[in-house]
C-alpha cells in the first residue's frame, strides 16, 4: 500500500485528503466533540450521499472546524509517515473503538453510514450501539 505524500516540507498542507467522515471513535472523543459543539456554532460541511469527507472539514477555508478537539487518529496521522508505521499506530489508536460516521453522530445525517452498509456491508455505529457491536 502506498500513501501519497501531500505534505509540504514534511508539514501538513491542509489538503484534506485524509479528512474522512468515518473514523474509529470512543465515548471520550464523542463527548469532547459534543462539548465543543455546545459552545461553538459549527455547521455541517460536505453534505450528500457519496461525499465521505468529514462534515467538519471546511473545504473553502482548508481547515478543520473542530481542530482543537479533533479525534486522536486525526492528531496522529500524517501522510508522509511510512505505511507500516502508520498501520501499527492506527491499530493501537483504534483498539476497542467502533467505526462511526461523524455526520451521523453530530448532525443526525445517516446517509454515509447507510451507503456503506448497503453497498459494502460495512457497519457504522451510532451512539449507544456499543453492546450490539460487541455481540
Amino acid at each position: 500500500m502506498n500513501i501519497k505524500d501531500y505534505t509540504v516540507c514534511g508539514n501538513c498542507s491542509n489538503c484534506g485528503e485524509c479528512c474522512s467522515d468515518t473514523l474509529f471513535l470512543d465515548d471520550e472523543e464523542i463527548e469532547r466533540i459534543d462539548n465543543y459543539l455546545k459552545e461553538h456554532k459549527v455547521s455541517q460541511h460536505n453534505i450528500g450521499e457519496g461525499n465521505f469527507i468529514c462534515p467538519f472539514r471546511n473545504q473553502l477555508l482548508k481547515k478543520c472546524d473542530i481542530y482543537e478537539v479533533r479525534p486522536y487518529i486525526c492528531r496522529f496521522f500524517k501522510c508522509n509517515i511510512p505505511p507500516e508505521k502508520t498501520a501499527m499506530k492506527r491499530d493501537e489508536i483504534n483498539k476497542d473503538k467502533l467505526p462511526r460516521s461523524m455526520a451521523q453522530l453530530f448532525f443526525k445525517d445517516n446517509s454515509k453510514s447507510k451507503f456503506l452498509k448497503v453497498n459494502f456491508g460495512i457497519n457504522v455505529y451510532d451512539r449507544g450501539e456499543e453492546n450490539n457491536a460487541r455481540k
